[in-house]
């Protein structure tokens, strides 16, 4: 019996498959559901980055009310490993090949904006909030 909703109830169990990386960084894991794939989507931050006009990331996600799960939720269905949120609203994807190529920034720094709608925190002006994503770590219903 597939569960539906709330999982591992009585005689229903959820499994999951633990990748290696998450006993080294389980203390910064979080997840968000994928709303087209419904699957788990798992992700690290991995901190605040300084930005520029030559973009420190490649390809860029506009929407009226970008959320961070749907900024790494993009980013991850298009095959990218990285996501950053900047700005409050700029989400931007790519593999990693210029990642801090402008330097780090406090964390403050992408804390200057919130996603709209939202509580969380989006970037800030040419700070990008980058995570690290791990699209083909899913959970398995059984």
């Amino acid at each position: 019996m597939q569960c539906e909703g709330e999982c591992g109830a009585a005689h229903h169990n959820s499994v999951y498959k633990v990748p290696a990386w998450y006993f080294s960084e389980r203390k910064n894991l979080l997840a968000t559901d994928l709303p087209k794939q419904g699957n788990t989507l798992f992700y690290i931050k991995k901190g605040c980055y300084q930005d520029n006009h030559d973009r420190d990331l490649p390809l860029r996600y506009m929407a009226s009310e970008m959320t961070i799960p749907m900024c790494l939720s993009a980013c991850a269905e298009s095959g990218f490993e990285l996501a950053a949120l900047q700005y409050g609203g700029e989400c931007f994807c790519g593999n990693g090949d210029h990642l801090g190529l402008y330097g780090t920034l406090p964390d403050s720094s992408c804390q200057q904006r919130k996603c709209s709608g939202t509580n969380d925190y989006c970037g800030g002006s040419w700070a990008n909030l980058v995570f690290k994503l791990f699209p083909n770590v899913y959970t398995v219903q059984v």
